[in-house]
C-alpha cells in the first residue's frame, strides 16, 4: 500500500492546473491545425505565384509556352487564369484543417485549347499538375510536382516550429 499525504493548497494548485490544462488541450490542438493549413496555403500560393518551387518542375512544353504567350497567358507553371492560385485557401472539412482547393468549386469554362469547353472542378488542375496526364487524354502532361514536395518540406521544416508555440502554450497553461 501507498499512503499520499498532500497539502489542500498544493492539492487545489494541481487541479486548477490540471483543469486549465485541460481546458487548453483542444483548443490549442485545434489551432496548431488550423494554423498548419495556413502556413500550408501560403507556402504553396507563394511558390506558384513566384514560380519558385522546392523540387524540380518541368517546363512547359515548347508548343504549350507558345500557345500561353499567343493567347496573352501567364508563361508561369500552374496559371493559366489565376482560377487555381485565386482558389487555394484554407478550409474545414470533416473536423480536420486543410490548406488547398475545396472539393466542388468550379472555373468559368473555356480553359482548353480553343478556349471553350465546360467547366472543370478546380481542385483536378492541382491534380493534373501533381500527377500529370490526364487519364484518357492525348495531352501527355508532365507531372509537376508541387504540392507534395511542399508539404514534405513544411512537414520537416515549417511544422515543428508551430509545433514547439503550441507546447510553450500548453506549458503556460501549467503554469
Amino acid at each position: 500500500m501507498i499512503y499520499i499525504t498532500l497539502n489542500p493548497q498544493s492539492f487545489r494548485r494541481y487541479m486548477s492546473a490540471l483543469i486549465r490544462l485541460a481546458n487548453s488541450y483542444p483548443i490549442e490542438s485545434d489551432k496548431l491545425c488550423r494554423y498548419g493549413a495556413i502556413d500550408y496555403k501560403n507556402l504553396v500560393t507563394q511558390a506558384i505565384a513566384s514560380n519558385n518551387f522546392p523540387s524540380r518542375v518541368p517546363r512547359h512544353t515548347k508548343a504549350y509556352a507558345q500557345w500561353k504567350k499567343d493567347k496573352g497567358k501567364p508563361s508561369r507553371i500552374g496559371v493559366l487564369d489565376f482560377d487555381l492560385l485565386h482558389n487555394i485557401t484554407v478550409f474545414q472539412d470533416q473536423g480536420g484543417w486543410f490548406g488547398g482547393v475545396q472539393p466542388g468549386v468550379m472555373d468559368s469554362g473555356g480553359k482548353n485549347w480553343n478556349l471553350r469547353g465546360r467547366a472543370v472542378e478546380i481542385v483536378k488542375y492541382g491534380m493534373w499538375l501533381e500527377e500529370g496526364n490526364r487519364v484518357g487524354q492525348s495531352d501527355n502532361q508532365r507531372p509537376r510536382p508541387i504540392f507534395m514536395p511542399i508539404a514534405r518540406k513544411y512537414i520537416k521544416e515549417g511544422f515543428p516550429n508551430r509545433m514547439n508555440v503550441t507546447i510553450r502554450r500548453l506549458e503556460a497553461a501549467w503554469h
